[in-house]
């Protein structure tokens, strides 16, 4: 299942480091002119690393805006199409910015706009590798119909400690958090966190991955754990 797609406006951000996001979870779209022919040999060669999962678009017409009406159709029927994935646009055009927030407050879709691949890299490599099933797990039962999200985060901080496994330390929880907020899951308010992502999946506890440096035997979370905070489980 694809967990994030990004979509690129080549005219406005040339995707120097496509090859970057090569994970099976992403699905990386190229939008091109019209007029376009012919892309750059680095393009051709980041996005042949991702097999199947780099595609290249090419808009219809001439017009002016042709592009930008190519990627918002995309944009949308995405949002539809797959309510529990991730959405960044790749453009340094702000006129998309008023159809990404009628989407995130309309269908509650995680999407996001930015300048260049810098900020959706940093974001998508920001938790090791060996946290990536945990982060996608933690995804699934935040995104629960039977929560709206812890309001701050020290909730946020306790949730995780009861359940995520004991081998999982405060430093991966918080590499956890900072990616949950990266990848549109929620924003900050004052000192509130707001959840615009819904979904509707089944909700499971996560398991320990094997990991080369470590050999512990997985561990469930105990049940009546104490909370460091709030003693207030959301």
């Amino acid at each position: 299942m694809i967990a994030t797609f990004i979509l690129v406006d080549y005219n406005n951000a040339p995707p120097a480091r496509i090859s970057e996001l090569a994970k099976s979870q992403h699905k990386v779209l190229v939008f091109l002119g019209h007029n376009q022919d012919t892309v750059s040999l680095e393009l051709a060669t980041a996005l042949q690393v991702l097999g199947k999962n780099g595609e290249y678009v090419q808009a219809p017409g001439d017009g002016p805006q042709a592009l930008d009406l190519h990627i918002a159709y995309y944009m949308g029927k995405i949002a539809c199409d797959n309510p529990h994935a991730c959405i960044h646009v790749v453009s340094n055009n702000p006129r998309f910015d008023p159809l990404i927030q009628h989407l995130r407050k309309t269908h509650q879709a995680a999407v996001s706009r930015s300048d260049s691949l810098d900020a959706v890299i940093s974001a998508q490599t920001l938790v090791p590798l060996p946290l990536e099933q945990f982060l996608a797990t933690v995804e699934n039962w935040l995104s629960s119909p039977s929560y709206h999200g812890p309001r701050t985060l020290p909730k946020l901080h306790n949730g995780l400690k009861s359940f995520l496994p004991k081998s999982v330390t405060k430093a991966e929880r918080q590499l956890i958090i900072t990616a949950l907020r990266e990848r549109g899951h929620y924003v900050i308010e004052g000192n509130k966190l707001l959840w615009p992502k819904a979904a509707t999946f089944p909700v499971k506890r996560p398991i320990t991955p094997s990991r080369q440096e470590r050999h512990e035997e997985p561990q469930a979370p105990k049940t009546g754990q104490s909370w460091d905070d709030d003693d207030i489980p959301f």
